[in-house]
């Protein structure tokens, strides 16, 4: 099946992890797929596995022109854009109150405007409609110790998520985001490697009691895809939790 044949995919943070998975699946799906990360050497990689049909692209989300220049590569080289995956994030580990002023930042400039820029760049692009979907966290619905900062920048993606597809559902473009739990990503793997360094427990023993198993990155990847397509067509403003189970209990 190709329900994506022919739509033409953003996915920022393309280059690793749940990106890189996003990105292949869309192209699996049918799409042409333009993938856009600081790494642009992974990127590439990305677009090599992909072959025809895929481009890359450098670009740190935190600048608003380094964005629309993405979405504007898209329209360029394929046509149109119809999915704007709004993934590219990153993480400082610490308690709240050891957090310094210049990481908490950097999180709100990545991870929190770089997503209101993919959202921005997006929207004058989808004349006909479209979808967008963002990275959020389960660390943005609950607290979690050692993740305040980058939980916040999470829950104003999940916010800003709600109030984009209220705003966005006359124009045809739904809205919504996605919030993994710990999945067996690069990224995760530092933030795991922090975790043990700063608790002494084992994160995977940790992580595998609460839900089951680290997640893999296409775990997400198919919920991503599923609600860019028709078949979530009435979906938006929806928080989809992918977490194996980790918020269904809080004891």
């Amino acid at each position: 099946m190709t329900p994506h044949a022919d739509r033409v995919v953003v996915v920022t943070g393309g280059a690793s992890g749940i990106g890189r998975a996003i990105a292949k699946r869309f192209a699996s799906a049918g799409a042409y797929v333009v993938v856009a990360d600081l790494d642009e050497a992974g990127a590439k990689a990305v677009t090599a596995e992909i072959g025809s049909g895929a481009i890359a692209i450098g670009c740190d989300v935190a600048i608003e022109e380094q964005v629309e220049a993405v979405a504007a590569l898209a329209v360029d080289e394929f046509g149109s854009l119809d999915v704007m995956v709004n993934n590219a994030g990153i993480c400082v580990l610490g308690p709240l109150h050891q957090l310094s002023g210049s990481d908490f930042d950097r999180m709100i400039d990545v991870n929190l405007k770089g997503t209101l820029h993919g959202i921005k760049a997006a929207v004058p692009q989808m004349t006909s409609g479209g979808s967008i979907i963002n990275t959020a966290s389960t660390a943005g619905l609950n607290g979690a110790p050692l993740l305040g900062g980058y939980g916040a920048t999470k829950a104003g993606i999940i916010n800003m998520t709600k109030t984009a597809a209220a705003e966005l559902r006359p124009a045809g473009i739904r809205v919504n985001c996605v919030c993994p739990a710990f999945t067996q990503t690069p990224f995760s793997d530092a933030l795991i490697a922090g975790f043990e360094a700063a608790t002494g427990a084992s994160a995977h023993s940790y992580f595998s009691e609460k839900q089951g198993r680290l997640g893999e990155p296409d775990d997400i990847a198919k919920i991503v895809v599923h609600l860019a397509s028709d078949d979530a067509g009435w979906v938006t403003g929806v928080a989809y939790v992918v977490d194996g189970g980790l918020m269904a209990a809080s004891i």
